[in-house]
């Protein structure tokens, strides 16, 4: 007699963590099938086989454990074949088996439901060289070079968020481009093309409510949210977008947050330190980066160019990304984990956007903007630390 397939788990996947290093191809594809999967095909990396077609019996879960096994949802597997070759930091016997409307933690990738999901890369400690020398050509005087140590590791998103990301979080899209003029050869609508229109406000309360939304689908997980959000105005109502407020980090807390100036252009530099993350050629940035000379006046689906050598993607161009700090001048000795200034009128931006002309793409340019101001250009990336 078959075993009952419980609906909730139909057409979930198996992800055998660690199996090329402890069993064969073959022996874990056997194992598979003991479990209940399909084997339809299967993506070998150095640390783990991916079984796609996978139809998970509810018996079946403890003897997943035992294998070192995770069964994760159709978002988290599309995301681990797509991304392979860069495989998150994974935790074996990890099972995510949650309706597709709850939002999933697992190593780097956050299922937000229907579909969508979130990848975060993890960025290592260390220290660079944060702003230009001097003899950078076409440099600005407040790219004062100075050493900076980030002393902690932390995760940042492998993109800008996204339109579909932002609906599964805050419900709405924002954005201007989503939709296009008739007879231009772009999509009408592409869920994957960065969230712009946000201003930082919006950024800061979409890191909290993502953080909320992490904490109800999984309570073990513990996260904290990153904001103390205060005298709060906002714009057509109790769930219009907030106009102005007082914003506190909180201290050792390990929800999602925006990056530091200091953690983005570490994050961007990725080890280099040249004037873009691939080096000094002004004419590759069309292969890394959309810019005023490929765009077509607008944005494009992220991660369609190359990334960086930390597996990030559009650190140049596309939109600009909303950073944490108020901005004002560098200190010019060495520096730990900054945050600069305490106070100040403006928040930073960076990275350029698809209107930007190359000199406002590189590594150490900087941008400020009042932290109320929407715009098509502006767009951020989430950043945390466990």
């Amino acid at each position: 007699m078959s075993e009952r397939v419980d609906p909730d788990l139909d057409g979930l996947h198996v992800v055998f963590t660690g199996a090329l290093e402890k069993m064969t191809r073959a022996e874990a594809e056997r194992q598979a099938r003991e479990l209940g999967a399909v084997v339809g095909s299967a993506v070998s990396t150095k640390t783990q086989l991916l079984v796609t077609g996978a139809r998970v019996g509810a018996t079946k879960i403890a003897a997943a454990q035992k294998h070192g096994v995770r069964i994760v949802t159709e978002a988290v597997w599309l995301e681990l074949v797509s991304s392979r070759n860069k495989t998150p930091r994974d935790v074996g016997g990890e099972i995510v088996d949650r309706p597709a409307t709850s939002t999933e933690v697992v190593g780097g990738v956050i299922d937000l439901g229907s579909g969508v999901a979130m990848r975060l890369i993890e960025i290592p400690a260390g220290t660079f060289m944060m702003g230009s020398p001097e003899d950078e050509a076409d440099r600005f005087d407040d790219e004062t070079q100075h050493e900076v140590t980030i002393s902690k590791a932390f995760w940042l998103g492998q993109t800008p968020v996204t339109q579909a990301q932002w609906q599964a979080v805050m419900g709405t899209n924002p954005s201007r481009f989503k939709s296009w003029p008739k007879g231009n050869n772009w999509p009408k609508s592409n869920p994957n093309h960065p969230v712009e229109r946000v201003t930082w406000y919006d950024a800061i309360e979409f890191c909290n409510r993502l953080t909320a939304m992490a904490n109800r689908a999984d309570a073990r997980l513990g996260l904290t949210p990153c904001y103390r959000i205060s005298e709060i105005q906002r714009r057509g109502g109790q769930d219009g977008p907030i106009v102005s407020a007082e914003v506190e980090l909180i201290e050792g807390a390990n929800g999602y947050r925006l990056p530091t100036e200091a953690e983005w252009e570490y994050s961007c530099r990725a080890g280099t330190m040249t004037t873009y993350s691939f080096g000094d050629d002004e004419s590759m940035l069309a292969k890394h980066a959309w810019f005023d000379e490929n765009s077509g006046f607008g944005t494009h689906p992220v991660a369609t160019k190359r990334s960086n050598a930390w597996g990030l993607f559009d650190m140049h161009g596309n939109v600009w990304e909303w950073c944490w700090d108020w901005y004002g001048e560098y200190p010019r000795g060495a520096v730990t984990d900054p945050q600069n200034p305490r106070s100040g009128l403006n928040r930073v931006l960076r990275g350029g956007h698809w209107l930007s002309i190359s000199r406002h793409c590189r590594a150490a340019f900087r941008y400020d903007n009042l932290p109320v101001n929407r715009n098509s250009s502006s767009g951020y990336r989430v950043a945390r630390t466990p």
